[in-house]
């Protein structure tokens, strides 16, 4: 059980779609709502959210910070933030 719940949160974390991640878990489609909804409420699901949020809030941050550098910043700063994420 705690496999597909950490599962289900990986999937919950990047798809943030209930039904689709109880689907890429191994629900039936007849019943993908209701074990999502299960899933998302146990407390190892609810744990492993928060670690992939805690490890994600860095790469977050980074994005964001970028995002105003291209909103508010010089036409030269959106070009250079571009090609270093090329690379």
């Amino acid at each position: 059980m705690a496999g597909e719940q950490k599962r289900f949160a990986r999937f919950f974390f990047y798809l943030r779609n209930l039904r689709e991640a109880a689907l890429h878990t191994g629900a039936r489609a007849e019943e993908a709502e209701d074990r999502g909804l299960e899933l998302l409420h146990s407390a190892e699901t609810e744990a492993e959210l928060k670690k992939l949020e805690e490890a994600d809030s860095d790469t977050l941050s980074y994005v964001k910070r970028g995002l105003n550098r291209i909103a508010f910043g010089a036409v030269n700063d959106a070009v250079s933030w571009f090609l270093t994420l090329r690379t």
